[in-house]
């Protein structure tokens, strides 16, 4: 939220709607399993006071956050309104706030945050985490978890990535952000992790997660008519269909995640 009280543009490429938010869901049943390797070590049995999940979504990754950190407060932040009312009612027990995360100071003063999936949709991503370090109590966390690259060998994945880059990009992000975090200069905090991740993925569930984008977003889409015809729309949204029933364990793609945890000045 700005500090005249209105909501800025800042926008998920992917949407929030039903569908959107059963999509991050599934998401989150693989991903969140990761993080909590990533989150655990550095909570070292402390208890913070509050932690904040940035572009919190539907609340899948805030309840993974209070779960992992055991923090008195925990608390999810986004400027959709439809995510703020469907995270409250699937999680009373939590926090949650509509804030534009790019917009600074937040609402509480965090001794931890965590952000996934996020920074890929915004601009000046590096001086964004900057300021965002600036808002953590001293000695506080910051966890960021964002794709540097996705490999795979199936077409159907690869052009759907393609042009999922193309979207990203068109709106003033970059899909594959991780890099330029890992490269990124912060002032006043101490790297304690940054690292490249690999993460293998069934085919089913890459699917699942690629599908209903092609049938949320590319319906009318200038721009992925500019590089698909509706024939070739089509075959992949049937492929990625009959990808959701292959066999459990057979993956064909991989995720290469890039995980920093950065600690704010004493």
């Amino acid at each position: 939220m700005r500090p005249d009280g209105e909501i800025s543009v800042t926008r998920y490429t992917f949407g929030s709607d039903e569908r959107a938010a059963e999509r991050l869901k599934s998401i989150s049943t693989v991903f969140n399993r990761e993080a909590r390797k990533v989150i655990t070590p550095y909570i070292n049995g402390q208890t913070p006071a509050l932690a904040l999940d940035l572009g919190c979504g539907p609340g899948y990754t805030t309840t993974m956050l209070a779960e992992v950190s055991g923090a008195d407060r925990t608390c999810g932040l986004d400027q959709s309104a439809e995510y703020i009312r469907r995270a409250s009612e699937a999680f009373p027990h939590l926090e949650f706030i509509r804030h534009d995360v790019t917009v600074t100071p937040f609402p509480a003063r965090p001794d931890i945050i965590y952000a996934r999936f996020l920074l890929s949709h915004l601009t000046d991503a590096v001086s964004l985490i900057n300021r965002w370090l600036g808002e953590l109590a001293p000695g506080g966390l910051c966890f960021i978890d964002e794709v540097e690259k996705v490999v795979t060998t199936v077409p159907a994945f690869q052009t759907y990535l393609d042009i999922s880059d193309r979207i990203v990009r068109s709106g003033g992000g970059s899909l594959w952000i991780g890099s330029l975090l890992g490269q990124g200069d912060y002032a006043d905090c101490e790297v304690l992790y940054n690292e490249r991740d690999r993460l293998p993925v069934d085919d089913r569930d890459a699917a699942e997660w690629f599908y209903p984008n092609t049938v949320i977003l590319w319906p009318g889409s200038e721009l992925v008519a500019q590089h698909l015809s509706t024939d070739e729309q089509e075959s992949i949204r049937g492929e990625l269909l009959r990808l959701q029933n292959s066999a459990a364990g057979q993956s064909n793609i991989t995720w290469y995640m890039r995980r920093m945890v950065l600690r704010s000045a004493v």
